[in-house]
């Protein structure tokens, strides 16, 4: 897609910019999943394991943006084989 892209005319941000957003778009989607699951995981096993007390929203907040980062990094560093950023 990328090649076509570029054969046609499109100017590498024209490129860039729908791709980093799905990549953080994903890093969000799959963070918010993972606390999901975190989070009926810790419901569901509340009376085995006590006392402990579940993240933060400060500390949740900062993991769905952790991810969001990654997916983002990570969709960087896939369209630097393609545009030679």
């Amino acid at each position: 897609v990328i090649e076509i892209m570029k054969l046609v005319g499109a100017t590498n941000s024209f490129i860039r910019t729908p791709f980093l957003w799905e990549g953080m778009f994903q890093g969000l989607l799959g963070g918010l999943v993972a606390m999901a699951i975190l989070c009926g995981a810790f419901e569901l096993l509340r009376p085995e394991i006590g006392g402990m007390i579940f993240f933060s929203p400060l500390q949740i907040c900062g993991f769905v943006a952790f991810c969001v980062g990654l997916g983002l990094a990570g969709a960087y560093a896939a369209l630097r084989k393609y545009l030679h950023l």
